[in-house]
């Protein structure tokens, strides 16, 4: 293994296609897909999915079963808040004017769990609650 076909593979890799990653290095074509080749064959296995369309890491189909990218950040979920969802409906239901600090204190005194204001906040907007001012400075959370 030479140098030169990391390079080559590094090329491929980065644009996905055998004609950019060519221009990219200054070669001809044919000359970087047998070299590529001539890469597998040392190593004995392959190194790229050949598409109709360019190419993709072969390793990613081994691993995932597709050639499409993992998916980034976290799993989709409804977080920490979720299995209490129920227990905070109900008591905001019970009682609309609730602060969101107010209902914090009640989710850690009853179920031991801390929470942000703001969480909670967006856990009731998810769930179609909308927060009203009265004219006397107070307000009542609505479905």
């Amino acid at each position: 293994m030479e140098l030169r076909h990391l390079r080559h593979f590094v090329a491929i890799g980065e644009e996905e296609n055998y004609r950019r990653a060519a221009q990219r290095l200054h070669v001809a074509q044919t000359a970087l897909s047998t070299q590529i080749q001539d890469l597998e064959t040392e190593l004995g296995f392959k190194l790229f999915d050949r598409l109709p369309r360019g190419v993709k890491l072969w390793r990613r189909r081994e691993k995932t079963g597709s050639l499409e990218p993992a998916k980034q950040g976290r799993p989709v979920g409804g977080g920490k808040l979720a299995n209490h969802r129920d227990f905070l409906i109900a008591h905001v239901e019970r009682r609309p004017d609730i602060t969101m600090p107010e209902l914090a204190a009640v989710l850690e005194a009853g179920r031991g769990v801390k929470a942000s204001p703001a969480s909670l906040s967006r856990l009731l907007c998810r769930a179609g609650f909308t927060y009203k001012k009265n004219a006397a400075g107070g307000g009542a959370r609505t479905r």
